[in-house]
């Protein structure tokens, strides 16, 4: 699934909102390259605004969850 593709990634909803997170929990953002994990996020939030992937989500908007905002880092806003 879209969803497990993207983990340690989330797609996030809070307050009517939607958000690309990251789950603080997993190991491999702890213990990662953080220079790989910001070049990730940058090509991440690149392809967020491809209108390819933005009418994707548009039309799968229940792929975005709330989650406890506790467990997650929200690393940018996604417009659909």
């Amino acid at each position: 699934p879209f969803e497990c593709q993207l983990y340690p990634f989330l797609l996030s909803k809070n307050e009517g909102k939607f958000y690309l997170c990251q789950d603080n929990k997993c190991p491999y953002l702890e213990n990662g390259s953080e220079d790989k994990i910001k070049e990730h996020i940058d090509y991440l939030n690149r392809e967020f605004r491809s209108k390819k992937i933005l009418a994707f989500l548009k039309q799968n908007q229940e792929l975005f969850i709330e989650y406890p905002p506790r467990e997650l880092e929200f690393l940018f806003p996604v417009n659909v």
